[in-house]
Formats: C-alpha cells, sequence, structure tokens
C-alpha cells in the first residue's frame, strides 16, 4: 500500500527519502502503522492559500487491514539519536531572574562562585531574549552556569553532546522559599461574599 501525504511548505524541507514513518488509520485507532519515504512531488498544491507537497509513503501490508480511501495522520522522523544525554528543553531557556539571585548572593558564602554567577548574570541580562547552548547546574545549594554542545532538539529534550555529565542537575527553573531569610513575604487572598448567595441554616 502507499500512502499519500500533504506536507506544510514549512515542514517539507526536512522530509527526504528513505525517512521512517509511523501512522494511524481512523478504523484502527489503537493501532500503529510503519512506512518510509519513497517519493517528494514536486507539484505544490495550493488549498485556500496553503501551499502543500505529496509525499508518497510505502506502507507494508501483510494483515491487509489498511484498504484504499483510508484517512492517514502521519509522523516523519526527520532525525533520531540513540544512547546520547539528554536534558528538558527548558533547561536551556532557563535565565536566573536577576532579583532572586541578588537575594541568592546576598545569602550565599561561597564568594569565588558567586564572582562567575554575577558575570553570567550579567551577560545573561545584556542578552536577554536571545537563545544560547548555556545551563545552570546545581551543586549543594549552590547553582553555576555551564556551556554546554547542543545536538537534536524536539522542543522536549535536546540531546548534550559535551559540557555536561551523566548525573548532574540541571536547573529549568527558580522560585522563592517564601521564609524571612530572603525578605519573601506571603499573602493570603480573601474572597467576597455575595449578599445573593443562600446560606445555610444557624447551627445551635
Amino acid at each position: 500500500m502507499q500512502v499519500e501525504a500533504s506536507i506544510d511548505e514549512a515542514d517539507i524541507g526536512q522530509v527526504k527519502d528513505g525517512q521512517k514513518v509511523s501512522f494511524t488509520v481512523d478504523a484502527f485507532p489503537d493501532m500503529k502503522f510503519s512506512g518510509e519515504v519513497i517519493e517528494i512531488r514536486m507539484q505544490p498544491v495550493t488549498t485556500n492559500n496553503v501551499v502543500t507537497y505529496t509525499v508518497i509513503i510505502k506502507a507494508p501490508n501483510p494483515d491487509l487491514k489498511l484498504m484504499p480511501g483510508m484517512t492517514a495522520s502521519i509522523v516523519v522522523t526527520v532525525e533520531e539519536a540513540t544512547n546520547v544525554l539528554c536534558v528538558p528543553s527548558k533547561a536551556l531557556r532557563f535565565k536566573p531572574d536577576s532579583a532572586l539571585m541578588a537575594t541568592y548572593l546576598k545569602n550565599s558564602p561561597n564568594d569565588e562562585n558567586n564572582s562567575s554567577i554575577k558575570k553570567a548574570m550579567a551577560a545573561t541580562d545584556k542578552n536577554n531574549g536571545q537563545e544560547y547552548s548555556e545551563l545552570w547546574v546545581k551543586v549543594g545549594n549552590s547553582i553555576h552556569p555551564v556551556r554546554v554542545q547542543v545536538g537534536i532538539n524536539d522542543d522536549i529534550h535536546a540531546q548534550i553532546i559535551s559540557g555536561l555529565q551523566e548525573g548532574e542537575e540541571v536547573v529549568i527553573s527558580m522560585t522563592s522559599s517564601g521564609n524571612s531569610d530572603n525578605n519573601s513575604k506571603t499573602t493570603t487572598g480573601t474572597t467576597s461574599k455575595s449578599p445573593f448567595m443562600p446560606t445555610p441554616p444557624k447551627r445551635k
């Protein structure tokens, strides 16, 4: 069998002959079928100002479950890596909050670590909003930045090629502990009661 898939013009550049494909059909929603890209047709198809390209996928059908005319939803594997070190992608996007880090530095006795953190914070603030291959690593009660080489990134997990060792803890977020040591305050909100809401009878 063959699957004729419509691939958006924004994604067609990543599709190549020989790539693995997995897909499902409405008739068997709990089953995954596999296939392989065998052809990318150059003729574009424009529907409602959306440009797509037809990709032909070869799909084995030993059980004869696939039938002509079925609708398929496909996933094309454009890159793959196995047995690699990876971290959550949001760890690469983490940048320490300046105010929170200032409180941390005030309470931290490690001057050498503080110096490296201050330099990294200055660079972070200067280049705010840009993506860099930098991770913050936690060691004991302190954190420090490290430069890493990143491989494949699917926005969920990112492959780390160098700069990090297995077992090291990376920081993905920072929050205030809410105690008096860092001058944080915890407030409790109150909700006003509507005069039109019924109230339970008074108990004796």
